[in-house]
């Protein structure tokens, strides 16, 4: 059996064309049984927590036999959990408990939380509140049974802190190699930071030179070949997610990055 056999592929709802309720149909049709799913929420299209948006996209994506994997909570990126307004944390708070319950009606036993935009982590204080929005969230989740990844492109020693700072058994850290290359974030000495806690199912994007919007996989700066090359041999990785921007794509052009990670891997097994 062949690399590409072995380690599953998925994709991600917010990088495809159309609704997330066309995400699953999507994947399907370009080999893909995998997928992890947004929220919603803002700009980001209607926020999944009735049970009508629920059991419809739960038979899309039976319909397809696609299998959701996770539920990522973008629209904290909007939010802002680490902010010194305490009503807009409280907000963000609010909202990710709309996500569990989500997760957990869709049967899916992790969510993301991201760090980016206004829930960068760009100082101490940023650091340790956004340690204290994630052992809130970790908090709510244990009952469910759902593990919180952290999505962050801190340095080594930040990651092992912000870990030791929530000290919950259920976080875990979602790796982008193509946010941590963009950032200057060394890939192996971030693995062994977050050993113990990394999800295992990584991000795949590149970006181009100079960094302004995703190229397709291969043709950047990320070194994603060689980056997915150090996961596997490290066994830091079990599954990859492709999340190059397609929501203007083709199919045909989905299917282009699809198959460079099915070489990639098929390559890597030599």
């Amino acid at each position: 059996m062949g690399a590409s056999k072995k380690v599953p592929l998925g994709l991600t709802s917010w990088r495809l064309p159309g609704t997330t309720f066309d995400a699953p149909s999507l994947a399907a049709q370009a080999g893909i049984k995998r997928l992890q799913i947004d929220v919603g929420g803002g700009t980001r299209g209607p926020v999944l927590h009735s049970g009508e948006h629920i059991t419809r996209l739960q038979d899309h994506a039976d319909s397809a036999g696609v299998q959701i994997t996770a539920v990522a909570v973008n629209r904290l990126n909007d939010l802002g959990i680490n902010t010194v307004d305490s009503s807009a944390v409280a907000r963000a708070v609010d909202f990710a408990r709309i996500s569990l319950n989500t997760a957990h009606s869709l049967g899916v036993q992790t969510i993301l939380i991201p760090s980016f935009r206004q829930s960068s982590i760009n100082t101490d204080d940023d650091l340790r509140r956004t340690a204290d929005f994630l052992r809130i969230i970790c908090d709510e989740a244990v009952s469910a049974r759902i593990e919180v990844a952290t999505e962050n492109v801190l340095t080594a020693p930040q990651l092992v802190k912000l870990l030791q700072m929530v000290g919950r058994s259920n976080l875990r850290v979602q790796g982008d190699v193509g946010n941590l290359a963009l950032h200057g974030v060394d890939l192996s000495t971030y693995c062994e930071a977050a050993r113990k806690s990394l999800l295992g199912e990584w991000h795949l994007k590149d970006h181009p030179k100079p960094p302004l919007e995703n190229c397709q996989l291969g043709a950047g700066m990320a070194e994603v070949a060689g980056a997915m090359s150090t996961l596997l041999r490290l066994n830091y990785a079990r599954s990859f997610v492709i999340e190059t921007d397609h929501r203007h794509a083709t199919l045909s052009e989905i299917r282009e990055d699809i198959t460079w990670v099915q070489n990639t891997l098929t390559q890597l097994e030599r």
